[in-house]
Protein backbone atom coordinates (compact mmCIF):
# COMPACT_ATOMS: atom_id res chain seq x y z
CA UNK A 1 0.00 0.00 0.00
CA UNK A 2 1.76 3.05 1.27
CA UNK A 3 5.32 2.10 0.34
CA UNK A 4 4.23 1.10 -3.17
CA UNK A 5 2.47 4.44 -3.77
CA UNK A 6 5.49 6.30 -2.38
CA UNK A 7 7.87 4.45 -4.66
CA UNK A 8 5.66 5.01 -7.70
CA UNK A 9 5.38 8.71 -6.83
CA UNK A 10 9.14 8.97 -6.47
CA UNK A 11 9.64 7.14 -9.73
CA UNK A 12 7.30 9.54 -11.52
CA UNK A 13 9.10 12.55 -10.03
CA UNK A 14 12.44 11.17 -11.19
CA UNK A 15 11.04 10.48 -14.62
CA UNK A 16 9.65 13.98 -14.83
CA UNK A 17 12.97 15.53 -13.97
CA UNK A 18 14.80 13.31 -16.39
CA UNK A 19 12.27 14.09 -19.07
CA UNK A 20 12.60 17.84 -18.55
CA UNK A 21 16.35 17.57 -18.60
CA UNK A 22 16.24 15.47 -21.79
CA UNK A 23 13.75 17.73 -23.49
CA UNK A 24 15.81 20.76 -22.72
CA UNK A 25 18.93 19.00 -23.93
CA UNK A 26 17.32 17.70 -27.13
CA UNK A 27 15.34 20.66 -27.81
CA UNK A 28 11.96 19.43 -26.83
CA UNK A 29 9.93 16.43 -25.90
CA UNK A 30 6.48 15.74 -26.99
CA UNK A 31 3.87 17.82 -25.32
CA UNK A 32 1.82 14.78 -24.57
CA UNK A 33 4.61 13.10 -22.58
CA UNK A 34 5.29 16.23 -20.55
CA UNK A 35 1.60 16.67 -19.83
CA UNK A 36 1.21 13.04 -18.67
CA UNK A 37 4.28 13.18 -16.42
CA UNK A 38 3.30 16.49 -14.89
CA UNK A 39 -0.21 15.19 -14.17
CA UNK A 40 1.23 12.16 -12.42
CA UNK A 41 3.47 14.31 -10.27
CA UNK A 42 0.78 16.78 -9.33
CA UNK A 43 -1.98 14.34 -8.63
CA UNK A 44 -1.72 12.99 -5.10
CA UNK A 45 -4.33 10.81 -3.54
CA UNK A 46 -6.47 13.24 -1.58
CA UNK A 47 -8.44 12.22 1.42
CA UNK A 48 -12.10 12.69 1.20
CA UNK A 49 -14.01 14.37 4.03
CA UNK A 50 -15.62 11.04 4.99
CA UNK A 51 -12.19 9.46 5.47
CA UNK A 52 -11.12 12.35 7.69
CA UNK A 53 -14.32 12.08 9.67
CA UNK A 54 -13.82 8.30 10.02
CA UNK A 55 -10.26 8.79 11.25
CA UNK A 56 -11.44 11.40 13.77
CA UNK A 57 -14.28 9.16 15.00
CA UNK A 58 -11.83 6.25 15.34
CA UNK A 59 -9.44 8.48 17.27
CA UNK A 60 -12.24 9.57 19.61
CA UNK A 61 -13.38 5.97 20.08
CA UNK A 62 -9.83 4.90 20.95
CA UNK A 63 -9.45 7.72 23.47
CA UNK A 64 -12.87 6.90 24.95
CA UNK A 65 -11.98 3.21 25.30
CA UNK A 66 -8.61 3.94 26.91
CA UNK A 67 -10.24 6.45 29.29
CA UNK A 68 -12.91 3.89 30.21
CA UNK A 69 -10.25 1.25 30.96
CA UNK A 70 -8.24 3.79 32.93
CA UNK A 71 -11.33 4.85 34.90
CA UNK A 72 -12.17 1.22 35.66
CA UNK A 73 -8.60 0.57 36.89
CA UNK A 74 -8.67 3.77 38.93
CA UNK A 75 -11.96 2.87 40.64
CA UNK A 76 -10.64 -0.62 41.39
CA UNK A 77 -7.51 0.89 42.98
CA UNK A 78 -9.59 3.38 44.97
CA UNK A 79 -11.90 0.62 46.24
CA UNK A 80 -8.94 -1.58 47.20
CA UNK A 81 -7.24 1.34 48.94
CA UNK A 82 -10.47 2.19 50.79
CA UNK A 83 -10.76 -1.37 52.12
CA UNK A 84 -7.11 -1.36 53.20
CA UNK A 85 -7.59 2.02 54.89
CA UNK A 86 -10.64 0.74 56.78
CA UNK A 87 -8.67 -2.31 57.94
CA UNK A 88 -5.81 -0.10 59.08
CA UNK A 89 -8.25 2.17 60.95
CA UNK A 90 -9.83 -0.84 62.68
CA UNK A 91 -6.41 -2.02 63.81
CA UNK A 92 -5.56 1.51 64.93
CA UNK A 93 -8.79 1.75 66.96
CA UNK A 94 -7.97 -1.54 68.69
CA UNK A 95 -4.45 -0.33 69.45
CA UNK A 96 -5.80 2.97 70.84
CA UNK A 97 -8.22 1.04 73.08
CA UNK A 98 -5.34 -1.14 74.34
CA UNK A 99 -3.22 1.98 74.94
CA UNK A 100 -6.00 3.67 76.91
CA UNK A 101 -6.35 0.56 79.12
CA UNK A 102 -2.58 0.46 79.60
CA UNK A 103 -2.54 4.20 80.33
CA UNK A 104 -5.16 3.68 83.03
CA UNK A 105 -3.10 0.89 84.53
CA UNK A 106 0.01 3.06 84.45
CA UNK A 107 -1.83 5.91 86.19
CA UNK A 108 -3.08 3.49 88.86
CA UNK A 109 0.44 2.13 89.38
CA UNK A 110 1.88 5.64 89.66
CA UNK A 111 -0.64 6.60 92.35
CA UNK A 112 0.03 3.32 94.18
CA UNK A 113 3.78 3.93 94.02
CA UNK A 114 3.32 7.47 95.35
CA UNK A 115 1.15 6.14 98.22
CA UNK A 116 3.61 3.38 99.08
CA UNK A 117 6.63 5.66 98.83
CA UNK A 118 5.06 8.02 101.37
CA UNK A 119 4.49 5.06 103.71
CA UNK A 120 7.77 3.30 103.07
CA UNK A 121 10.72 3.60 105.39
CA UNK A 122 13.74 5.26 104.00
CA UNK A 123 17.35 4.24 104.59
CA UNK A 124 17.88 7.11 107.04
CA UNK A 125 14.71 6.09 108.90
CA UNK A 126 15.98 2.51 109.13
CA UNK A 127 19.36 3.65 110.46
CA UNK A 128 17.67 5.86 113.07
CA UNK A 129 15.39 2.97 114.08
CA UNK A 130 18.40 0.64 114.33
CA UNK A 131 20.26 3.13 116.55
CA UNK A 132 17.16 3.51 118.74
CA UNK A 133 16.79 -0.27 119.09
CA UNK A 134 20.50 -0.58 119.98
CA UNK A 135 20.13 2.15 122.60
CA UNK A 136 17.05 0.49 124.07
CA UNK A 137 18.83 -2.88 124.09
CA UNK A 138 21.79 -1.35 125.89
CA UNK A 139 19.44 0.23 128.45
CA UNK A 140 17.59 -3.06 128.99
CA UNK A 141 20.87 -4.96 129.36
CA UNK A 142 22.13 -2.34 131.76
CA UNK A 143 18.89 -2.47 133.76
CA UNK A 144 19.03 -6.29 133.71
CA UNK A 145 22.62 -6.22 134.92
CA UNK A 146 21.69 -3.82 137.73
CA UNK A 147 18.67 -5.96 138.59
CA UNK A 148 20.85 -9.06 138.60
CA UNK A 149 23.31 -7.36 140.91
CA UNK A 150 20.53 -6.20 143.19
CA UNK A 151 19.02 -9.75 143.15
CA UNK A 152 22.45 -11.19 144.00
CA UNK A 153 22.90 -8.58 146.70
CA UNK A 154 19.40 -9.36 148.04
CA UNK A 155 20.23 -13.09 147.93
CA UNK A 156 23.36 -12.46 149.95
CA UNK A 157 21.37 -10.44 152.41
CA UNK A 158 18.79 -13.24 152.62
CA UNK A 159 21.54 -15.82 153.17
CA UNK A 160 23.07 -13.63 155.86
CA UNK A 161 19.66 -13.20 157.47
CA UNK A 162 19.03 -16.98 157.36
CA UNK A 163 22.51 -17.58 158.72
CA UNK A 164 21.92 -15.09 161.50
CA UNK A 165 18.51 -16.56 162.20
CA UNK A 166 19.93 -20.02 162.24
CA UNK A 167 22.72 -19.00 164.49
CA UNK A 168 20.19 -17.41 166.87
CA UNK A 169 17.95 -20.40 166.74
CA UNK A 170 20.89 -22.71 167.36
CA UNK A 171 22.04 -20.52 170.26
CA UNK A 172 18.63 -20.52 171.76
CA UNK A 173 18.37 -24.16 171.88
Amino acid sequence: GISASKSSLMASVVCCRLARGASLARGGLSQRFQHTVSEEVVTKPQKSPSRIRSAFVGFLMGISASCAVGYFNLTEDVDRSFVELQNALTILRKDVAKLSVLSGRIDHLETEIARLSSQAARKDDLHALHRSVERDKDEVLSALSQHKQSVLHAQEEIYKAFALLESRTSQGK
